[in-house]
């Protein structure tokens, strides 16, 4: 009977589910027709999309904006240009529509795709989150059993915290905005969420398989987002080590399965890139930029302190010609013959980078502050919202995030709280926080860094929100009586 009955529930939870997305498409939809149909490309974006249509004119990555299309290129990591591709080659590179060539307006609409499967694969998780007991090992029969009786017991609550943490998802700027400006994080929130899904599928279900998953599936997330590997150190190892305390075997067995399966995924970017550059050159050729950018007198104190900016390079001569960086870079030409490739460049700015963190050491450890509260939204947000418009956010939909992640904050909290209490496995949502602050702390401060909390508090909030409810209708109910 129990059986029987789940049927239904479940399938109304796939309806109301469906909607919700239904829901968010039109929400993403509205804004890239109403807002950036026809905004011009910035930042990242600009690379992301001409690096796409690279692709699809079977060129691969080469560089779209040096010496032809000629120059191996590595400024990100592979998986946002991989998508962004299926625009030009669905409808060529020549038709225009909206004053903007066609393809980039299939770009857009590819990532509004992909911005309703994360509100998907983020109600899912929250829903398994409630459903699934967190804590005892069984064995399959056990589990099997026992798993679907607490799917019973926690059905209703768990479809409510599922639908309410897509709602979340659906409705958060930090995370809409990214698929009208053409950005990685529309794919970074998605293989986020899944991390979060196979975290909780390996807590609950502890095999070298699902440990396996886990580690390819952060192997996919870093593929879109460089920093996401940490997750393999910051999420899978502790998990691993709390799933399995006792039992060195395991621990190294399952620790060893998803080290492997994050480097063979990570490996179908970090070997090509092996052969073609002439220094290493891991998730990306555009690190040494990233150092450099984040270490240097503007950043170390007055109103940049803390952040990045490309104003670092006058600061340095890396190459010794006897002209900054910054000038070096204002006066290349596309046709000029190249003399080093991506890497060289690179590796020459993060010698500068560490050579001034090296000379600075007291100054950094104090800048982290600065840098993590910037990305936490408790430093100077005026200045992010301004920031963010040079990648092509407006000013409105900088504040609504921001307003959006404060409000999130203390319901996330009570989630967590509520999470601890009932003996379910917190950890996949705390990691998340943690990666976000050490990378914060040892870069620079940026809210796009906080993707992997935004992904996590759509959850968090979600049963913050139904626990409280709950509690208030108890209380309700008994002074009724």
């Amino acid at each position: 009977m129990g059986d029987r009955a789940e049927v239904p529930r479940t399938s109304t939870f796939s309806r109301r589910l469906l909607q919700i997305c239904a829901a968010s498409f039109a929400l993403r939809l509205s804004y890239v027709l109403l807002v950036t149909k026809s905004a011009p490309l910035a930042g990242d974006a600009l690379y992301y999309s001409a690096q796409g249509q690279a692709i699809a004119a079977g060129r691969g990555f080469a560089h779209p904006f040096y010496f032809a299309g000629t120059m191996p290129a590595a400024d990100h990591p592979p998986l946002a240009a991989i998508v962004m591709a299926l625009g030009p080659l669905i409808v060529g590179s020549k038709s225009m529509v909206f004053g903007m060539p066609l393809f980039v307006f299939v770009q857009r609409l590819t990532l509004v795709l992909i911005g309703t499967a994360t509100v998907a694969v983020v109600g899912a998780t929250a829903r398994r989150t409630m459903s699934v007991p967190a804590s005892g090992e069984l064995d399959r029969d056990q589990e099997s059993i026992s798993g679907r009786a607490a799917q019973r017991d926690a059905g209703p609550v768990a479809d409510r915290v599922g639908l309410l943490a897509a709602c979340f998802a659906a409705v958060s700027p930090s995370l809409w905005v990214n698929d009208g400006i053409l950005m990685s994080e529309s794919v970074a929130a998605l293989a986020l969420a899944a991390v979060l899904w196979v975290a909780l599928v390996a807590w609950g279900r502890p095999g070298i398989r699902q440990w396996a998953m886990l580690g390819g599936a952060i192997g996919l997330a870093a593929l879109a987002r460089a920093e996401s590997v940490s997750l393999l150190a910051v999420l899978a190892a502790p998990m691993v080590l709390l799933r399995h305390r006792g039992s060195a075997r395991k621990i190294l067995f399952s620790g060893v399965s998803a080290a492997i399966a994050c480097l063979l995924v990570c490996a179908t970017w970090l070997i090509p890139n092996a052969i073609r550059f002439e220094e290493r050159a891991l998730f990306s050729t555009s690190d040494g930029l990233l150092w450099l950018g984040a270490n240097c007198p503007d950043t170390y104190s007055g109103d940049w302190r803390g952040f990045w900016t490309l104003g670092c390079l006058r600061h340095f001569d890396t190459d010794g010609n006897g002209r900054n960086d910054e000038e070096d870079l204002h006066s290349w030409s596309p046709f000029d013959r190249a003399t080093e490739d991506q890497s060289q460049i690179s590796r020459r700015y993060q010698a500068a980078a560490f050579q001034f963190i090296g000379g600075h050491k007291r100054a950094f450890v104090k800048l982290s502050v600065v840098r993590v509260a910037r990305t936490w939204g408790i430093w100077r947000p005026d200045q992010m919202a301004e920031y963010n418009r040079g990648e092509g956010r407006s000013l409105a939909v900088s504040w609504m995030a921001w307003a959006d992640h404060i409000i999130m904050m203390p319901l996330a909290a009570v989630g967590l709280v509520a999470l601890r209490r009932a003996g379910r496995s917190t950890w996949p949502f705390v990691a998340q926080g943690i990666a976000v602050t050490l990378i914060s702390a040892l870069v620079y401060g940026l809210a796009r860094f906080r993707l992997g909390w935004d992904v996590a508090a759509c959850i968090l909030a979600a049963i913050g929100v139904d626990r409280s409810l709950r509690r208030f209708s108890t209380r309700v109910g008994a002074s009724r009586e």
